[in-house]
């Protein structure tokens, strides 16, 4: 189930606010409940000599780089999923995640410096804080971000 959020204030994303009331919370609790049933989860990267994680289709591995340059969080380690594994991000509480949907990425190639905002994730076009568990849809590739250091660099 979607983790529950500090703030029922809008959240501002790259095309506005998307507001966190009871209904919509309802709505992803019904969406996650569907998911669970249906969720696998993708281990479609490899892992290198330096614990590093690169994924294994190219088709999406240009994105990766450049929007961790972008977003000044080079050296965290990412995993990139395909838009048909359903799941489950959980998240972890040592650390913040990001998923960013691919989608976004294309149609957003200036995405704002998010290094120096509050944790945060992108998830279906919007921002959110990420609290719990997070739904990603089937519809969407995503960049997901781990922000703590890797220990290598």
């Amino acid at each position: 189930m979607m983790g529950n959020h500090s703030s029922l204030a809008p959240k501002n994303g790259i095309a506005g606010p998307f507001l966190l009331n009871e209904a919509a919370n309802e709505a992803r609790r019904q969406m996650a409940e569907w998911a669970d049933q249906q969720a696998t989860l993708s281990t479609d990267y490899l892992v290198d000599a330096d614990g590093h994680r690169m994924y294994r289709t190219a088709s999406l591995q240009p994105w990766a780089i450049p929007l961790l340059l972008a977003m000044k969080l080079t050296g965290r380690k990412y995993t990139m999923y395909r838009a048909a594994n359903l799941k489950y991000i959980h998240a972890n509480i040592n650390h913040q995640v990001y998923a960013i949907p691919i989608n976004i990425i294309d149609s957003n190639p200036h995405i704002r410096d998010l290094a120096t905002s509050a944790p945060v994730t992108l998830l279906v076009g919007w921002y959110f804080q990420l609290s719990g568990d997070v739904l990603i849809s089937p519809e969407i590739d995503y960049l997901v971000l781990e922000t703590r250091l890797e220990e290598n660099r």
